[in-house]
């Protein structure tokens, strides 16, 4: 994965929050909704910010040790939420950096992030009427069937 990277949240099919510590995330367009804790969390943050892959590695390496399982780690990470369409790849066209908040007490014991999926939903998610609404006409205009 180019370092240079950078990622942005799929908005906006995918709604997200923070509750606790914990990212919240639904897929309104299938319906599954995903858990995202510690490592995972610090990460989609990071992500949120619109923070290059190298921003956020160095985000992980300062809070953490062990840097090549940190940048294995990262790159999985990535791939899986990308794979899974939360977070789409843009072009990083400036060379303008992200300032990080460092959110992660220095010495903590790093932990694989991992991606929780959950299906057990899908069809009260879908089922909501207004998913088939424009954004900016929002509720009650419902969007045109083709």
């Amino acid at each position: 994965m180019d370092r240079t990277t950078r990622f942005r949240v799929n908005s906006p099919k995918i709604i997200w929050e923070t509750v606790d510590g914990e990212v919240l995330l639904i897929d309104l367009g299938t319906g599954n909704y995903y858990s995202l804790r510690g490592t995972g969390a610090v990460i989609w943050h990071a992500v949120a910010q619109g923070a290059r892959v190298s921003e956020i590695a160095a985000l992980l390496e300062r809070a953490y040790e062990g840097e090549n399982e940190l940048e294995i780690a990262l790159t999985r990470f990535l791939e899986e939420i990308a794979a899974e369409g939360l977070v789409i790849p843009v072009t990083a066209d400036d060379e303008e950096t992200t300032a990080l908040a460092d959110t992660v007490v220095s010495g903590a014991a790093f932990e694989t992030p991992q991606l929780e999926k959950y299906t057990d939903m899908q069809e009260l998610v879908l089922l909501d009427p207004v998913h088939d609404f424009e954004e900016a006409e929002g509720w009650p205009r419902k969007r045109p069937t083709a």
